[in-house]
């Protein structure tokens, strides 16, 4: 026999059949069994024909009730399949929702996650009334790291720098790759003081990060600029502007005004 929410064989409905008109013929042979014996026994046509009625309804009954509890069965076990393929294609929508977040090559937040973090954190924060303050970081002369090691050793150069900036800020600090060679770091409940820490940390672990090492890559430096809001504005890429500046003139050069280009268009 076919299990609940299985597709039924042919086999399976005959049976059906079969065994239905078994107890239809067997309701309706008590029923003449029992109308013939109160004949007999003298009893009217009519009580005989209401026994009748009864005797056969209830078993016709139970054949309908055991048909319509298989049925119900049968849906409840549909049911509960559509339920788990749903939570299948929610799981999946998830992850696809979550790539598309992410920078391919470093799994970092690419433009449009960093948009969804901040203003989640920006948001999280104002309401606390803490500070948040952005940074940008800008590795220095990467191009040279091209030059001198080829594409894939720069591309394995980046994601190393990704680890070492993991490495560097609180687990739950968004962190994205904004550019080729450019990062940017959201740090919720601190100030301008506060971020310039973790600058100095960047600083220090991009000089000294094994992957890097391992590549054959030393003494990598960066500029770093940071923009606190609300003092600085509100918007992302406000800040942003604003922490380029600082940067930029870390560099000795003006900042090029090209913010507001995600890192993978």
């Amino acid at each position: 026999m076919a299990r609940a929410g299985e597709p039924r064989s042919l086999l399976d409905r005959v049976l059906d059949r079969v065994v239905l008109m078994a107890v239809i013929s067997a309701a309706l042979s008590l029923a003449i069994t029992v109308a013939l014996s109160w004949l007999l026994s003298g009893r009217g046509p009519g009580t005989v024909g209401v026994s009748i009625a009864i005797v056969a309804g209830a078993l016709i009954a139970i054949v309908m009730g055991s048909q319509r509890n298989r049925s119900l069965a049968r849906l409840a076990a549909a049911h509960d399949e559509i339920s788990a393929q749903m939570a299948v294609l929610e799981r999946l929508r998830a992850e696809l929702e979550a790539a598309a977040q992410r920078d391919p090559l470093t799994g970092l937040l690419n433009r449009r996650g960093l948009d969804d973090a901040f203003e989640r954190e920006s948001t999280r924060c104002e309401r606390a009334g803490v500070p948040l303050t952005v940074i940008v970081i800008d590795v220095d002369a990467f191009k040279d790291v091209n030059d001198a090691h080829g594409h894939l050793v720069g591309d394995a150069a980046i994601a190393a720098i990704a680890d070492a900036l993991r490495d560097t800020v609180r687990g739950t600090d968004p962190i994205a790759r904004f550019g080729g060679d450019e990062f940017v770091i959201v740090l919720p409940e601190h100030d301008v003081r506060a971020a310039a820490d973790v600058m100095e940390r960047v600083r220090v672990t991009l000089a000294r990060a094994p992957g890097l090492r391992a590549l054959g890559i030393t003494d990598l430096t960066a500029s770093v600029g940071a923009a606190q809001a609300p003092k600085d504005g509100r918007e992302l890429d406000a800040l942003l502007r604003v922490a380029d500046d600082a940067m930029y003139a870390k560099k000795g050069t003006a900042a090029p005004r090209r913010r507001g280009v995600a890192a993978d268009d």
